[in-house]
């Protein structure tokens, strides 16, 4: 066999056994706990990027500000008073990975939705509620069943004075997180939790990203309102959707088209 048939033959069998390998949950376990793990280190740290500024909910924070340790009973002029203090300071996005879902009494929320109508550049998390439908057959029972996924929103008050809100899904793991969805599929082709705060980050290259798209297929963007239209809310989302549905358009343009 001459050198170039034996490097094709290696080569075939090292695919057939990645292949093989890849159908199984064991391999891809390995890939994750080992191999990821080895191309970090391979790499190396790198410096968290200094314009994202975390703030964290926990027991010291309960302590300082003299709250309590669950983050749910703290009162909404506190989250208010961060808002204030954050847009005063010239944050270009402000998010929140926390669940305004149930109203409290007195002024609480409405001191909160003011500050996130007045800073303008607030997105909240939104919870799953799934609830599995069984299929109906002839006979009229079936083992089969249907993942119904619906989004939680804020309440309206909170809802009203946010850019938007969105969910944050992450895969079940013991231990850490390797990935996230970029679009919740089961929730309507809802755009999650960081693609939303990325579109409003991204927000002043909005028009000539707008401008580059139209160069390649003018009719494809026409959907798309230029710059000057107010996003928020759900039709902060909506464009979110039209932007993502013409990127999978034009790969399918790509894949189908002969080469020149």
């Amino acid at each position: 066999m001459s050198r170039v048939s034996t490097i094709i033959v290696l080569g075939l069998l090292v695919a057939l056994v990645g292949i093989v390998g890849g159908s199984f949950d064991i391999a891809r376990e390995i890939e994750d706990n080992s191999g990821l793990g080895l191309l970090f280190k391979l790499r190396g740290a790198k410096k968290p990027p200094p314009e994202v500024v975390i703030i964290s909910i926990d027991r010291e924070s309960s302590e300082q500000l003299s709250l309590p340790d669950n983050p749910d009973r703290w009162p909404r002029s506190a989250h208010a008073r961060l808002v204030d203090i954050l847009a005063k300071e010239g944050a270009s996005v402000i998010v929140f990975d926390l669940y305004f879902t149930d109203p409290r009494p007195g002024t609480e929320d409405h001191l909160l939705a003011k500050a996130i109508r007045d800073a303008g550049n607030v997105v909240l998390a939104e919870p799953l509620k799934a609830k599995d439908i069984p299929a109906a057959t002839i006979a009229g029972v079936s083992a089969i069943q249907h993942r119904v996924v619906e989004t939680v929103k804020p309440i309206p008050p909170i809802a009203r004075a946010t850019f938007a809100s969105a969910p944050f899904v992450l895969p079940k793991l013991p231990i850490k997180v390797n990935q996230y969805w970029t679009f919740q599929t089961a929730a309507g082709d809802s755009p999650t939790f960081p693609v939303v705060a990325f579109q409003l980050y991204a927000l002043r290259a909005y028009n000539e990203f707008v401008r580059l798209l139209h160069s390649v297929d003018p009719k494809a963007v026409q959907s798309l309102p230029d710059g000057s239209v107010a996003f928020q809310g759900e039709a902060a989302v909506r464009r979110i959707r039209e932007i993502r549905r013409f990127s999978k358009k034009r790969r399918r343009s790509r894949i189908v088209q002969p080469p020149r």
